[in-house]
């Protein structure tokens, strides 16, 4: 590989790390989750506080890292084991799909606020457009998203413990944080939680491992 390549490689492996500690990052700074859909009284009280505020911008930036975190990812596993080639490729492609999540996280960080503000004063009105926000479309997309990014983990998952170029149970934390940020946290907090380490546990042991070995003369 050319130096230059290993480079990039290198660099794309540091987006890894970026995008699972500032996304698992910002579900903590965030605390239990409300969703406008289930609890539309409750995200009209707390959708314009700066905990929500820093959560939906923070994990924008998290989803944009993590778009060249899936890129460089398929780009180490294609390199080092062609044999993976393919899981990794589906993999990128539908974990891309988390960019579906953007509107929705649009919605809290710029609509969430004056909702706050007009609550004090029209409750009723406010929780209206609470309820407004989860609708019909939003439910379809962040589902849409939930599904693409499970599976797509999963692909990544089985093609990590396959590569033998990165460490296996890497591979296993970060296809079981997927469910567990996407599904749980609407039921348990502390399940979100346990999802956000596992992801930025195996985000950053996936980029250590594979920025040693590129920089390793045993690089293919």
């Amino acid at each position: 590989m050319a130096v230059d390549d290993a480079g990039r490689l290198r660099l794309g492996m540091a987006s890894v790390a970026a995008s699972g500690v500032v996304t698992g990052a910002m579900i903590v700074v965030r605390g239990p989750f409300v969703d406008p859909s289930y609890t539309p009284e409750l995200f009209a009280q707390v959708g314009g506080s700066a905990r929500w505020i820093v959560y939906s911008l923070g994990t924008m930036v998290g989803i944009l890292l993590g778009v060249y975190a899936f890129l460089a990812l398929y780009a180490y596993l294609a390199h080092s084991n062609r044999a993976v080639a393919r899981l990794a490729f589906w993999g990128m492609i539908l974990n891309i799909g988390l960019i579906l999540l953007l509107p929705a996280l649009g919605v809290y960080a710029f609509a969430g606020p004056p909702v706050a503000d007009l609550y004090p004063r029209d409750p009723q009105r406010a929780v209206a457009l609470s309820a407004a926000f989860g609708n019909a479309a939003y439910l379809a997309t962040v589902f849409l998203q939930a599904i693409l990014y499970c599976v797509g983990s999963l692909l990544f998952g089985i093609a990590i413990w396959r590569s033998g170029t990165l460490p296996r149970w890497a591979g296993v934390l970060f296809f079981l944080q997927a469910p567990l940020i996407q599904f749980v946290p609407l039921i348990s907090y502390t399940g979100e939680i346990a999802g956000a380490l596992m992801l930025a546990v195996s985000s950053v042991w996936i980029a250590y491992s594979g920025s040693r070995r590129l920089s390793a003369t045993s690089w293919p």
